[in-house]
């Protein structure tokens, strides 16, 4: 969700843009919408608490409203915990520049300069949602679908969507602070490193065209200042020179491959051996070899670039040239007849579902069935191997899924006859398919920071169970027995805790606590010897903790690691290994 913060005088120019921003499929909130009778101040606090990007549109209006700068101190002070975005949307700098109470909160921010005789204000305000907001929501979007792709073994559409994350992260990287540069350039690694293995010597010309797009993406990531800098004085940049110039290297070499069909010494493709690389990498390499050698670097850096830091000499090319894998052995295609066998089968094993849908109205709604039919028609897909049509299924499902988080209200319904009859063909009623690398535990209230934290988790290619993703579509009678499976087939557990009532001995139960008393039973009692449990807690409940030396916790959570919520992307990951 969006919100807007502003000063009453300026409603005509709210109204404007969150007009635009709905159209583009946002969903806005700002405060025209209260009732009179409405405790306001208590209800504005929890749409800013909830929502994702906080946009204050900064006039002579706005910087003389006291209660305007109560909502922009409010929302700075979740921002860093829920990891919100801020958007400064400024009409009048200067009046801006010359107050220090308002430069001394959104001084370090972006601004985004703005003219109301200028109707391109809207669209300048929509292009940074689009960038920030939007980008990470198409990213997460991408990965699920990456996801499940690598499930259905279709690595063909799955390096494809890397090739997508990848012209994202790119962009994100043209207008970025510097403090998100160093996660961004990790991210990318991260697809590289994830897109080599997925090369098959595949020569079919859906391969070639996804070859040539991601030669373009190779070379934004060449023209990178980290690649073409002289005299780089920083390790991080260094050691991300180092590791891309490999990855650039191997991935090019296979887009050769697959455009040359199989014969890169033709030209097509101009490719440089490795010890041309290797040149290239020579003076990064001397250069980080000698920062290396003193250990000042490791006070500027997270947990997460030093690790990175340190493996940057895995990835530095050798004078000879290495050994390509060897071309594997090309599997006999299905006979007409065994394809048409298998369509039959599967044919025949749904026919009864129309049946159940007629004898029940409540199972025909229009989403549900979506996601049933597309369900369906990439299992069929995946029997037959259909790779681009299965893929287009994926992609449909995770916007159908997405649009029916948004529909459905937070109680979980009844399942119908018809519903159990579908599901349970599809094998929709348990997530047991596979396994989770981390169970994502959160209260429907804290359902923003589990989101970032999940999209954290799926940039960093772990499997997640996460309900509001995982189960979107589950019923109240197939709940529990969904969680308790999910639970069992996880490895680690993550916690989202913003209150110190989840950490103690209270009577209330709720699904938080009896998924962390599960998860912990399966630890003590030796079933998991090898899972965190690891609890995130906002700076408040932390510091809360921290001060009475966790005494005024249940005891059972005393020796779990307990994580700020403003800080997980440093450490989290490895806890995660």
């Amino acid at each position: 969700m969006i919100y807007i913060s502003y000063s009453h005088s300026d409603r005509g120019m709210v109204s404007v843009l969150s007009r635009e921003l709905s159209l583009q499929g946002y969903q806005v909130w700002f405060d025209m919408e209260i009732n009179v009778d409405d405790p306001w101040w208590k209800l504005i606090n929890e749409k800013i608490r909830r929502c994702d990007v906080f946009i204050v549109l900064i006039t002579k209006s706005s910087i003389a409203s006291p209660n305007t700068l109560k909502e922009v101190v409010f929302a700075l002070e979740k921002a860093r915990e829920r990891d919100k975005i801020i958007i400064p949307a400024v009409f009048d700098a200067d009046a801006l520049r010359t107050n220090k109470e308002w430069m001394l909160y959104l001084g370090r921010y972006h601004w985004v300069i703005c003219d109301t005789a200028d109707p391109s204000w809207i669209n300048k305000i929509s292009e940074v949602v689009a960038r920030t907001y939007g980008n990470g929501q198409r990213r997460r979007k991408l990965y699920e679908e990456y996801s499940e792709l690598l499930k259905s073994q279709n690595t063909l559409y799955a390096s494809m969507k890397l090739t997508e994350i990848m012209d994202l992260i790119l962009l994100e990287l043209e207008d970025c602070m510097a403090s998100k540069r160093n996660g961004l350039l990790m991210e990318l690694d991260r697809c590289l490193e994830q897109a080599e293995p997925l090369y098959r010597y595949d020569y079919s010309p859906e391969a070639r065209a996804g070859a040539e797009k991601r030669l373009k993406t190779l070379d934004r990531i060449y023209s990178l200042p980290e690649l073409k800098q002289e005299d780089v004085d920083d390790i991080f940049s260094l050691a991300c020179a180092i590791r891309l110039l490999y990855w650039e290297r191997e991935i090019r070499w296979q887009c050769a491959d697959t455009v040359t069909g199989g014969d890169v010494s033709d030209g097509i493709v101009k490719t440089l051996p490795e010890s041309e690389y290797a040149k290239k990498q020579a003076p990064y390499r001397a250069l980080f070899m000698e920062t290396l050698a003193s250990d000042d670097w490791k006070a500027d850096c997270s947990e997460a670039e030093t690790e990175y830091i340190l493996h940057a000499g895995d990835y530095l090319y050798e004078q000879s040239q290495s050994q390509r894998r060897e071309k594997p052995v090309l599997q006999t295609a299905e006979t007409p007849d065994e394809k048409m066998e298998s369509i039959a089968r599967y044919i025949q094993d749904g026919n009864h579902v129309f049946e159940l849908i007629g004898r029940d109205e409540k199972a025909a709604d229009f989403l549900r069935c979506l996601i049933t039919s597309y369900e369906r028609l990439k299992n069929y897909c995946d029997v037959v191997g259909a790779r681009k049509i299965s893929a287009e299924c994926i992609e449909r499902i995770a916007e159908l899924k997405q649009r029916f988080l948004q529909s459905r209200e937070e109680k979980i319904s009844e399942a119908t006859q018809a519903e159990k009859g579908i599901k349970a063909l599809l094998g929709l009623t348990l997530p047991g398919s596979g396994e989770y690398d981390v169970f994502l535990s959160h209260k429907s209230e804290d359902e923003d920071i589990a989101g970032y934290v999940y999209g954290f988790l799926k940039s960093n290619l772990k499997e997640v169970f996460f309900d509001k993703v995982s189960l979107p579509e589950i019923s109240k009678t197939e709940y529990r027995k969904a969680i308790m499976n999910a639970l069992d087939h996880s490895k680690h557990f993550i916690v989202i805790v913003t209150k110190i009532e989840t950490l103690q001995d209270t009577k209330e139960k709720d699904w938080v606590k009896t998924e962390m008393e599960t998860f912990h039973a399966e630890i003590d009692e030796g079933r998991k010897p090898d899972s965190n449990f690891i609890i995130l807690a906002t700076d408040e409940v932390y510091d809360q903790v921290v001060a009475k030396n966790k005494r005024n916790i249940y005891i059972d959570w005393r020796k779990y690691t307990i994580l700020k919520t403003s800080e997980y992307r440093e450490t989290l990951m490895q806890y995660l290994k």
